[in-house]
């Protein structure tokens, strides 16, 4: 979701089965924490069988467009079952689903570009330092030591002008990575040398 649109996105839902449901939606932190900076409309909505909606994400705090750098976010949908009118016992499942939403602010490219390629990778003890330097979220698909893929290391995303590190690292010279771009689309490798 970009500032450069407006502030809104908009995230389809689908209900592929042969049942009415009702979705009730709502943005939280990026931890499941309070947040008044994003609005999702509708709240609530009744999504009938081979159906779609679309719901609405805006920004409702003008401020956070000025920020300056991404800002992480959750969008819950909550499906809730019709109930039967019948004689007995029932079981209900209300399901919950999470989805990551991140705001891009105006002062930044509406596009990560090759940003991601300044991200470094550091010897430490006992685990690997990685640093994000720019103001974007980097997700990465898969990050790898050594010149085949199979000594994977556990690593999901890197916030903005942060570091983290990982463990699971056996101390390669060599590592390699993918990162899920703003298009879903997996990156080129990127290979970096110790």
């Amino acid at each position: 979701m970009s500032a450069n649109n407006g502030g809104m996105g908009i995230v389809k839902v689908d209900n592929p089965t042969d049942h009415d449901y009702l979705i009730q939606s709502w943005v939280s932190g990026d931890h499941d924490g309070v947040q008044e900076e994003l609005f999702v409309q509708p709240p609530l909505v009744k999504i009938k069988a081979h159906h779609k909606v679309a719901l609405h994400i805006e920004a409702i705090d003008a401020a956070i467009a000025a920020q300056k750098k991404e800002k992480l976010f959750q969008l819950n949908v909550k499906e809730i079952p019709k109930v039967e009118k019948k004689s007995g016992s029932q079981l209900l499942l209300v399901m919950l689903t999470k989805v990551k939403i991140l705001y891009r602010p105006t002062a930044l490219s509406p596009e990560i570009g090759n940003e991601y390629k300044k991200i470094t990778w550091k010897k430490s003890p006992g685990a690997l330092q990685v640093t994000n330097p720019t103001p974007y979220y980097v997700t990465f698909s898969e990050v790898w030591e050594g010149h085949n893929e199979t000594h994977p290391l556990d690593v999901d995303m890197i916030a903005p002008r942060s570091t983290i590190f990982i463990k699971g690292y056996h101390g390669s010279h060599d590592i390699h990575y993918r990162i899920i771009n703003d298009y879903g689309d997996i990156s080129e490798t990127v290979h970096v040398t110790l």
